[in-house]
């Protein structure tokens, strides 16, 4: 590129110099990204077989019956009042 540049007039001789030299950067950086990932580069960690703990796990689940919740009772709270700060104190005990 420098031999080629003496024969070039004027600014387009800077001009090649200046467009050899961000390729010859851009060279430089992709070499110094392969040789980073090929030698400073740590292995990748190697995933434990679990497979036997979860076909444990899945032949404790397969007898699992998730426990039944009852439905509360709201026999008192199905009457509809007229307003809303009408019968507020329904539900409060009477004797106290």
């Amino acid at each position: 590129m420098i031999l080629m540049s003496a024969f070039l007039p004027g600014p387009a001789a800077e001009t090649l110099l200046g467009v050899s030299g961000l390729g010859i950067a851009a060279f430089l950086i992709g070499i110094g990204l392969i040789v980073n990932a090929l030698a400073f580069t740590k292995p990748p960690k190697v995933v434990e077989d679990r497979s036997t703990d979860a076909r444990l796990q899945n032949l404790l689940d397969t007898d699992y019956t998730p426990p039944q919740l009852k439905a509360q009772t709201t026999s008192n709270l199905s009457q509809n009042p007229s307003s809303v700060t009408e019968h507020t104190t329904l539900h409060l005990k009477q004797g106290r």
